[in-house]
């Protein structure tokens, strides 16, 4: 369990990042920053695919 939170918050902050380096509309930013946020939340949890939801979501590597 604290593996997913850790996985969880990780994603989670490297997505805010992501909304900060972009010249593009930031409200349309914004939605698409919590539309993956929601299907990261149902791909790893309601449907219990951690590693896919992981690997969809997450980057190799944070600045």
């Amino acid at each position: 369990m604290m593996k997913a939170k850790a996985l969880l918050t990780g994603s989670l902050l490297g997505l805010a990042a992501c909304s900060t380096m972009s010249a593009q509309n930031p409200v349309s930013m914004i939605e698409r920053n919590k539309a993956n946020v929601l299907a990261f939340y149902d791909l790893a949890f309601a449907q219990h695919k951690p590693q896919e939801a992981a690997d969809k979501y997450i980057g190799n590597e944070y600045l």
